[in-house]
């Protein structure tokens, strides 16, 4: 079960959405998004949800503004092969196939090694992308999918929508519940620290 636990932990964060249709935030994406939540995302702050459709399939949405303009902010997200520069949590990254772009993860904590690998769809006219596992490859997950949705934001930012969706069998709710937001918070913060820095940005750094 320790295995299953990690695995949620973190791909709630960096994670079908890839089949379905692009969701509909909005002209400007703040669908849905509150006076007082539209202020604390000019502060600087994440915005999460989360929706239990089951006990075992879990909806996870977030807005964050990143501080690039939206083609530098595209041009840094859809760099998908380079998430081990900022997301800690990966140990081995591997890009698969360029068309269709898929990369394959290896995420280790301790004695345990988690296995996977993720397919892509862009849009860069929508300014959306998505992913989900692979069928072809032996994954060491039940499900993933996710996906990222773009918008021009004011002072040369942008607005982003993220979603994920993990489907995890066998764990108990109060572990679920513990590790789902704390997942998505940690890597989305190291994801717009890497973003807002242009790039530069490591986990790597003292």
């Amino acid at each position: 079960m320790k295995k299953i636990v990690f695995v949620l932990f973190f791909l709630l964060a960096v994670s079908t959405l890839a089949t379905a249709a692009e969701v509909n935030f909005g002209a400007d994406g703040l669908k849905g998004i509150s006076a007082e939540q539209q202020k604390m995302l000019a502060e600087g702050k994440i915005i999460f949800s989360t929706q239990d459709k089951s006990k075992e399939n879990s909806l996870i949405e977030a807005v964050v503004v990143f501080n690039q303009p939206i083609e530098s902010t595209w041009s840094l997200l859809t760099k998908v092969d380079e998430q081990d520069k900022y997301l800690s949590e990966i140990k081995k990254l591997n890009l698969a196939s360029k068309n269709p772009v898929k990369v394959e993860f290896g995420l280790k904590i301790l004695f345990l090694s988690v296995w996977y690998q993720c397919q892509y769809q862009f849009s860069k006219p929508n300014y959306y992308f998505d992913w989900c596992l692979d069928p072809t490859y032996k994954n060491e997950l039940n499900s993933l999918s996710g996906f990222w949705k773009l918008y021009p934001y004011g002072n040369n930012k942008t607005l982003a929508r993220y979603g994920s969706n993990v489907v995890i069998k066998g764990v108990p709710d109060w572990i679920q519940g513990a590790f789902k937001k704390s997942g998505v918070e940690k890597a989305l913060q190291a994801t717009k620290n890497f973003v807002d820095s242009g790039g530069t940005w490591s986990v790597k750094e003292p």
